[in-house]
Order: structure tokens, then C-alpha cells, then sequence
């Protein structure tokens, strides 16, 4: 009886239960497999631009599906050359893959740092990201009215001012200059 008593048990169980119901109602997820061709939203985006920047213009409806039907076309071929295993041992291949990593590599040396002169200016424009929040300390202090009697508004205020004078504040800090915060 004490077993049943156990969080670990009804955690268990309540995972065992939802495992089991979302493999019951959960739709299906079609595999993909080897003749499976799936052409995405951001290939479809990378044919349009493509496109224009080679004929200043967007594809029509008839060439966007001849674009399409070319990918397709090609994954097609691409797929049954790796079955053939035509990308093995050769020459030609290897040197392309070799040259397009060396692009990717001239590409990601390209990129400059930016100048002093660039980061200040975005500083300037940003400037809101960067500045902190103010802050507020403070210290507190009892002043017991039982002990001091007549003396505590007095006391206070003798206290206050020896607080505020004595501390060290870093920029864009504040202090309670009035008596009457105290209170």
C-alpha cells in the first residue's frame, strides 16, 4: 500500500498514460523515404531569387513551374547517381567540393570587423540597450521613539544627514535626502 503512495509511481503512470493515448489519437506522420521529394517554402523563395537577380523580374506562374520541375528533375538525377555511387572516386567531384568550401571559407574571411568609428555610431543610435537601470540604495535605520523619548524627530534628522554625506554613491544613484522617507 505504501508503494502506491510514491510520486515517482503516479509520475510514471501518468507518463505510461499519455505516451499511450497520443500514440492511439497522434496523426500519423508520413516517412519520407527514397522517392520522396519535398520541395520547401525557402527553396521555392531561393529559385524566386534567384530568378530576379538574373533577369531583374520575378518568374511568372509558368516559369516558377519550370523551375520547380527542374529541381525536381535534378534531385532525381543527383539521387540516382549516389545509388550508382558515381560520387565515389571521382576527380571532378571531389575538386568541386573542395572549391565550394574554399568559397564558403573566402566568404566568412571577408567579413571585416567593424571600425571604431562604426561601433560608436551604432552605440549612439542603440544607446538605450545599453544604459543601466537606475538604482536605489538605501539603509535603514531604527530609531526606537521608547529609548530617545522627545529626542527621536531630532535624532532622525542628525542621522539622516551623517547617512548621506557619508555615502559613496556610483553614477546614476540616489539617496533619500528627506527625513520624512525614513519613517
Amino acid at each position: 500500500m505504501r508503494l502506491l503512495r510514491e510520486p515517482l509511481l503516479h509520475f510514471a503512470a501518468i507518463g505510461a498514460v499519455i505516451y499511450i493515448l497520443y500514440g492511439v489519437f497522434a496523426e500519423a506522420i508520413p516517412e519520407a523515404d527514397d522517392k520522396t521529394i519535398v520541395v520547401s517554402a525557402a527553396e521555392i523563395e531561393w529559385m524566386q531569387t534567384t530568378w530576379q537577380q538574373r533577369w531583374n523580374r520575378p518568374p511568372t506562374e509558368e516559369e516558377m513551374g519550370g523551375l520547380v520541375q527542374q529541381y525536381i528533375k535534378e534531385t532525381v538525377l543527383y539521387r540516382e547517381a549516389l545509388t550508382m555511387g558515381l560520387n565515389q572516386h571521382d576527380q571532378v567531384i571531389r575538386r568541386r567540393l573542395a572549391q565550394k568550401l574554399e568559397f564558403l571559407a573566402k566568404d566568412l574571411v571577408a567579413l571585416t570587423p567593424p571600425t571604431e568609428e562604426e561601433l560608436q555610431e551604432y552605440f549612439a543610435v542603440h544607446k538605450e540597450r545599453y544604459e543601466a537601470p537606475t538604482r536605489y540604495t538605501f539603509t535603514q535605520v531604527y530609531i526606537d521613539p521608547d529609548k530617545r523619548g522627545d529626542a527621536t524627530l531630532d535624532d532622525a534628522e542628525k542621522i539622516t544627514g551623517r547617512q548621506v554625506h557619508a555615502a559613496e554613491l556610483l553614477p546614476g544613484e540616489r539617496t533619500a535626502r528627506d527625513p520624512e522617507e525614513l519613517r
